[in-house]
């Protein structure tokens, strides 16, 4: 709800946002249509898009499955 309203950060150790939650994050608020940047440098910034494996129902975000060593 605060993002709706208010100017929010996420931040994390990871340089760039798809090798962490961010991503996840971003996805789920894009498709509740807020916007969302991606912070790249201290002077950079670019509009996330949705992650191009994610698939979307409504306002809910999945993933497909990974294959974990020695699983189906």
């Amino acid at each position: 709800d605060r993002a709706k309203e208010k100017t929010v950060a996420i931040m994390c150790a990871e340089a760039v946002p798809w090798r962490c939650h961010r991503s996840l994050i971003a996805d789920a608020l894009l498709v509740r249509h807020i916007s969302v940047k991606d912070i790249m440098s201290a002077t950079s910034t670019k509009p996330h898009t949705l992650t191009s494996f994610a698939s979307v129902d409504g306002q809910r975000v999945w993933y497909p499955p990974t294959n974990l060593e020695g699983q189906p």
